[in-house]
């Protein structure tokens, strides 16, 4: 049986953050990493609705887990044509193993 990136972690994901601001500007998401590992995403936990209210304006809203990686609150995900943005990312410990827990909500199209 093979571990938990072989069985679980079957996607891929690109990862971008916006750069850090500038005379008060923000300038447009840039690639931050170009490969993670991630699960499908699944339905989140209502436990995570409770510990983050903002998350129930919102129609899609998943958990997956990824590999380790600088994924942060306020990056996007991006799999395959579909968007992330990551309102939670935690490390989540298994078998001697860190990964990470996202909790991310489902864009239908690119924030400009």
């Amino acid at each position: 049986m093979g571990g938990f990136e072989e069985r679980v972690l079957t996607g891929s994901a690109r990862v971008y953050r916006s750069p850090a601001e500038s005379g008060g500007v923000v300038g447009a998401m840039q690639q931050h990493i170009a490969h993670v590992a991630v699960s499908e995403p699944f339905p989140v936990d209502g436990k995570w609705v409770q510990r983050i209210p903002q998350l129930a304006q919102f129609a899609k809203v998943w958990e997956m887990f990824a590999e380790e990686a600088d994924v942060r609150v306020g990056d996007h995900l991006l799999v395959g044509t579909v968007r992330y943005p990551v309102h939670n990312a935690e490390p989540w410990p298994w078998r001697g193993r860190t990964f990470l827990h996202l909790v991310v909500q489902e864009l239908t199209q690119w924030p400009t």
